[in-house]
């Protein structure tokens, strides 16, 4: 039951990423089209070593902008909605597979929001992969680490408490 339990966990994870990553290029586009920009893709960028969308401008214009943060925020909106569903219906603390894919979640939700911030204000450096944009990838990603950590690490306690790990 264990090991079902281990490889559903990170087969949900891994679908998750694989919709967060078709959202993210998805709002890319759609958005870009919304605001009248001429788009190409979507495309795997050998540069980027990931699925991209481009555009096709002479100029920078403030839809081009609006276009380029929309990725990570609006993935960044069903992640957030979906960990605050989880809290709501109670299964962070359920078991370690649910708590895991929740702090999964929120990691990830971070990410996007960073990648949105990143991708609008610092485009040149993310494109020409700067190792600036690294690190604040990291940060992001570290910053959902230690928020999700801060919010349930009772969690944990109380679950080992459960299991006979830790004395009262």
């Amino acid at each position: 039951m264990k090991i079902f339990s281990l490889v559903q966990g990170l087969a949900t994870g891994l679908l998750m990423l694989a919709l967060d990553v078709i959202t993210h290029e998805y709002a890319h586009l759609l958005v870009g089209r919304a605001l009248g920009l001429k788009t190409i893709g979507p495309y795997w960028s050998p540069e980027l070593l990931a699925p991209a969308v481009g555009y096709d401008v002479s100029e920078w214009s403030w839809q081009l902008t609006l276009a380029l943060y929309s990725g990570g925020l609006v993935a960044a909106v069903p992640l957030f909605a979906t960990y605050f569903l989880l809290v709501s219906k109670g299964l962070v603390t359920r078991n370690r597979m649910w708590w895991s894919l929740s702090a999964w979640i929120w990691m990830l939700a971070f990410y996007q929001a960073g990648q949105g911030i990143i991708e609008g204000a610092y485009h040149d450096m993310y494109i020409a992969r700067h190792l600036a944009v690294f690190y604040a990838q990291v940060a992001m990603v570290l910053l959902g680490a230690v928020t999700f950590g801060a919010m349930h690490w009772r969690d944990v306690e109380d679950y080992l408490r459960r299991k006979g790990h830790v004395r009262n």
